[in-house]
């Protein structure tokens, strides 16, 4: 511990009142299952898929220890068990919407590729490559980047980060294509 325990859970309840007022998150595919100090445990299902059928994104844990002498850490979990994933693990990526640049010699429009927010130097660790997020900030590409150059920029981070899940989460995802395999109950018994 960092901070005083007392000060930070302060700030985390603010956190996530605010967030949590807001009331269309669930509509929008991003279920705050629990918010227990210090962690948000937060499932992003595709809310276009059929209404008795969601299909399941992600599950993070927001570790908001120490919060906001430090950014908050968010870290990929099962959505049923809550066990820590790997890279290799994940489904979803959170892709960033495809960037239109000019080429700079014919200034002709050139499509780029996205590169998702979700990275990873160690397949063990993925983390969201975006400031705010204690992982982005102890990773060695962003060294020049300190926590404290962005800390007073963020208003609410919760929120931020709700609306990261929303937008390059459920809002990206058009759909989920199922593949159901029938076992004879014949097979199952062997």
């Amino acid at each position: 511990m960092i901070l005083d325990p007392a000060v930070s859970r302060r700030k985390f309840a603010r956190e996530v009142e605010i967030a949590l007022s807001l009331k269309h998150w669930h509509q929008q595919g991003i279920w705050v299952m629990r918010a227990e100090y210090p962690v948000v445990f937060v499932i992003v299902v595709t809310p276009s898929g059929t209404p008795v059928f969601p299909g399941v994104l992600a599950a993070v844990h927001i570790d908001f220890t120490d919060y906001d002498v430090r950014p908050p850490s968010v870290r990929f979990v099962d959505p049923f068990t809550e066990k820590m994933l790997g890279h290799p693990e994940l489904r979803w990526h959170f892709p960033k919407s495809k960037v239109v640049m000019r080429h700079p010699t014919t200034n002709e429009p050139v499509s780029v590729e996205p590169v998702p927010f979700v990275q990873s130097f160690d397949p063990a660790r993925p983390f969201i490559c975006k400031a705010g997020i204690r992982e982005y900030h102890e990773c060695s590409a962003h060294s020049g980047d300190a926590w404290l150059l962005h800390r007073r920029r963020k208003t609410n981070l919760l929120v931020e980060l709700l609306t990261m899940f929303q937008r390059y989460g459920a809002g990206a995802c058009k759909g989920i294509n199922y593949q159901i395999q029938p076992i004879p109950i014949s097979a199952a018994i062997e």
